[in-house]
């Protein structure tokens, strides 16, 4: 199934990064978003395109128009080919701008309307808006099929290029046309851009346990996270997190979240590479949460780095997932910065969970299944069940 998401900036939809950690790893090539990945790696040596230098040569001696030929154009042109007849939905190229745009993102502070957008098979859809941000104010929805953006259909476009229209200044308006899951009809929707400050750890108290929720995992995620575990209510005895509508992040950044959760060297996840060789990555052994029970709310939406998680808790520590099947995003993705300011994102490896559960295409089955039922509106029935789950925990 293909699935590749970006926010309105543009984030890679299950990324899961090394780079200090992603729907990829940015590293010093900067690995990003991770649904498990991106990594930063060195080009592997390619052999000469003989039949592209032979097109060029017929293009330069013969084309009408030679003041056309740019040769920049063209070679990105080339390199869009060249990755798209793969055929694989996490394998991009991307130009400087949509590049600066990742990294920005990655940051976790953007221009756009704050949600984050994924393309399956020809439909481009919500993952999730943002908290707090315009799309969420606007009334867009999880799992919201975007039809129009300025009276122009979304058929035939790129993720790339649905990005690139609703992105835009803040303070200016974009106008799209959503249709709702469940819904019969599409619906016109404004939207104002601002800028996106994402702040991705945000926490609830229901009496004795903490709810916390991570929306993705930028380069500010794990300190959030620390400053809200650190002031937790003495009269807190378990926690819920709360990781629907996650669609990964930055490797290093899941890593080090884990820590806070799990005993130091525990396993986080393992990379296996082309041969079928395990690379571990360890939690670094924080431990501000060991001592609570815990549960953690998945969706559909749930990937990348947010499944490489949820496996980690419940393999490690018997944490149980609430919810439903998530997405199945389990490709680790380089970025690998090119000489114009442009970048590949490349597919270079799987994720598995520490007791050696594959998540690409597969992800992960809930421990207690829980499908919200139409009309359930105010209610939260998957929280509800996690908190009843605590109520029993010693």
């Amino acid at each position: 199934m293909a699935f590749h998401t970006l926010r309105d900036t543009i984030f890679l939809m299950g990324k899961v990064s090394r780079y200090s950690p992603g729907l990829l790893v940015l590293a010093l090539l900067f690995a990003v978003a991770f649904g498990a990945g991106y990594l930063a790696a060195p080009l592997h040596h390619t052999p000469s395109f003989s039949l592209l230098d032979e097109a060029w040569q017929a293009l330069s001696q013969d084309y009408v128009e030679p003041q056309a030929l740019d040769q920049m154009k063209l070679e990105r042109g080339a390199i869009r080919g060249l990755v798209e007849a793969l055929q694989d939905p996490y394998t991009h190229y991307l130009d400087p701008q949509h590049y600066q745009w990742e990294q920005a993102t990655l940051e976790g502070k953007f221009e756009g309307i704050g949600t984050e957008v994924t393309q399956r098979d020809s439909d481009f859809i919500v993952l999730a808006p943002l908290p707090g941000s315009p799309a969420e104010k606007a009334g867009i929805r999880p799992g919201d099929r975007i039809l129009q953006v300025d009276g122009e259909p979304t058929t035939g476009l790129t993720l790339l290029e649905l990005i690139s229209r609703i992105r835009g200044p803040k303070g200016t308006p974009v106008h799209l046309l959503i249709l709702h899951e469940g819904e019969a009809s599409p619906v016109a929707v404004e939207v104002v851009r601002e800028e996106i400050s994402n702040k991705s750890v945000t926490l609830a108290q229901k009496d004795r346990v903490a709810v916390i929720r991570i929306s993705s995992f930028s380069s500010q995620t794990p300190q959030e996270l620390r400053g809200v575990i650190s002031q937790l209510p003495l009269e807190t005895k378990a926690l819920v997190l709360d990781l629907r509508s996650n669609p990964g992040g930055l490797l290093d950044e899941v890593v080090e979240v884990a820590g806070q959760f799990l005993e130091k060297d525990a396993i986080v996840a393992y990379e296996v590479d082309s041969r079928g060789e395990k690379t571990p990555f360890k939690a670094p052994g924080d431990g501000l949460a060991l001592q609570y029970p815990l549960a953690i709310l998945v969706d559909q939406f749930t990937a990348s780095a947010g499944e490489v998680l949820a496996a980690a808790l419940r393999d490690n520590k018997g944490a149980p997932l609430f919810g439903s099947r998530t997405f199945g995003k389990g490709s680790v993705n380089v970025i690998h910065p090119l000489s114009d300011g442009s970048a590949l994102i490349i597919t270079t490896s799987r994720w598995e969970s520490p007791l050696g559960h594959a998540i690409e295409g597969r992800g992960l089955e809930p421990d207690y299944p829980i499908v919200p039922a139409p009309g359930e509106e105010g209610r939260d029935p998957v929280l509800e069940a996690a908190l009843k789950y605590l109520e029993k925990a010693p």
